[in-house]
């Protein structure tokens, strides 16, 4: 069945396509259950009883003690404490895919949902990194096309796997023993599907296609001798221009081992096409 986004197709840094306009917030560190009151006051009527993990859409008020938020078509006020922003909440067609990052133990979880239309859970998965560090070491996008879009779950230590939106069932599989992207992922989607990767602490980029097979990895930017000609780590932000990709990278040296930061442009090949540094991050 043909499936066409309720927006355009953003090519961008890991911002989904179909992106919320409302603010969508979910029910956090509480036993059981939120009250949505009447007013922003713990003494005004409860007017519902909001769940442990249920989502809620609205407004965060990070100057006020509650929050306006709506859930089940009722209206109220939610105290701050108990909401917070997933990780990822993207529209497509009629389905609401939304993901939250927590964690337990030394370990990382990203549990992924999908509402229909009317707020109703379709689906739900849980995956779980082994470990955690001072990254996100998991990370959740819409990628595909705008005629069959995906969710794309990244678990550090596991690798990608490929969700069908409408079912929440695997499409494709990508392990870690075949590229390690790291954490703190950073992406860009190109017209075709096709996924350019980096994670802070991982590659240069690495180009996946929608099919989820490893098309190429850049080594340009990272090592020692003559094949690598730049000095620039930490990628941390990916852009498809006009001309390309545009790595930006955290850190590096120039010529004169000055500490900056860098800006590599690459063609969709993952060829090196030109760079430039970056005094101003410092």
């Amino acid at each position: 069945m043909k499936r066409m986004l309720l927006v355009l197709l953003v090519i961008a840094l890991c911002i989904p396509f179909g992106a919320l306009a409302e603010e969508t917030l979910q029910i956090v560190n509480c036993q059981d259950w939120v009250s949505l009151r009447s007013a922003p006051d713990s003494d005004s009527e409860r007017l519902a009883q909001v769940p442990l993990g249920a989502y809620v859409t609205g407004e965060y008020d990070p100057y006020s003690e509650f929050s306006y938020c709506s859930y089940e078509g009722v209206s109220g006020y939610i105290l701050n404490e108990y909401l917070e922003a997933p990780a990822l909440a993207a529209q497509v067609d009629n389905l609401t895919v939304l993901a939250t990052r927590s964690y337990s133990g030394s370990g990382e979880i990203m549990e992924v949902a999908c509402l229909d239309a009317g707020g109703g859970e379709c689906w739900r998965r849980t995956f779980e990194s082994p470990y955690r560090t001072e990254l996100n070491c998991t990370d959740a996008f819409v990628a595909g096309t705008a005629e069959n879009p995906m969710v794309i779950v990244h678990v550090s230590g596991v690798g990608l796997t490929a969700l069908d939106p409408e079912t929440g069932g695997d499409i494709w599989t990508l392990g870690d023993d075949v590229v390690n992207l790291g954490g703190s992922l950073s992406c860009a989607v190109g017209e075709d599907g096709t996924m350019y990767l980096g994670g802070y602490y991982g590659p240069d980029p690495v180009a996946i296609s929608v099919d989820g097979e490893l098309l190429w990895q850049s080594s340009s930017v990272y090592g020692e001798g003559d094949d690598y000609p730049l000095e620039f780590w930490w990628l941390y932000e990916l852009e498809l221009g006009p001309d390309g990709l545009i790595a930006t990278y955290d850190m590096g040296m120039d010529d004169q081992g000055t500490e900056c930061g860098g800006e590599v442009l690459y063609s969709l090949e993952g060829e090196l096409l030109s760079y430039r540094y970056l005094y101003d991050m410092y």
